[in-house]
């Protein structure tokens, strides 16, 4: 979910060196806006565009293996991924909140995922786990959550502390 690229430029911005981007938004407007942002520039990374989440995790509630490893085969290893998964069903302006509708599965599936990378590329030979953030809503009863991405307590911060607006989100 990457968006409009935001978090590719900070890391250019930060002049940490990449190699390969792979970008995946189910927003073809955003995929469009991240394209200009990083495609038109001489940044020697090679930028690569996934269309939708399921490309990469497979359809089901878990991951899917085989799919995994053709990506760490095509474009690994990968030391950074940065998600922001859809959070509308987990958000407090959500009345319904149905945590078992499609866009809920999108957050844990993001900690799955991570998981799974690890292992596929440890069993290539990669010394190192995955280094991760995962960006959302603040919400109750995340116990769920956190059993996804290795029982790591989220860290709260406010976008306040950093800028003019007010924007409290669980990394």
């Amino acid at each position: 979910f990457s968006g409009i690229g935001s978090g590719t430029l900070a890391l250019k911005k930060l002049r940490i060196p990449l190699h390969t981007v792979v970008h995946c938004d189910h927003d073809p407007i955003a995929n469009e806006v991240c394209k200009f942002n990083h495609n038109h520039q001489r940044d020697d990374i090679k930028h690569v565009y996934i269309d939708t989440f399921e490309e990469i995790y497979g359809e089901c509630n878990e991951p899917d293996e085989d799919k995994i490893a053709k990506l760490v085969a095509d474009y690994g290893p990968f030391d950074l991924v940065l998600a922001g998964a859809p959070c509308s069903n987990y958000s407090g302006l959500n009345a319904n909140r149905v945590a078992s509708c499609a866009n809920a599965q999108y957050l844990p599936n993001v900690g799955k995922l991570i998981t799974k990378l690890n292992d596929i590329q440890k069993k290539h030979g990669m010394k190192h786990d995955v280094l991760f953030l995962s960006e959302n809503v603040v919400f109750k009863d995340f116990d769920h959550i956190n059993k996804c991405y290795g029982n790591l307590p989220p860290i709260r911060l406010d976008a306040r502390h950093f800028s003019p607006c007010e924007r409290s989100r669980f990394y």
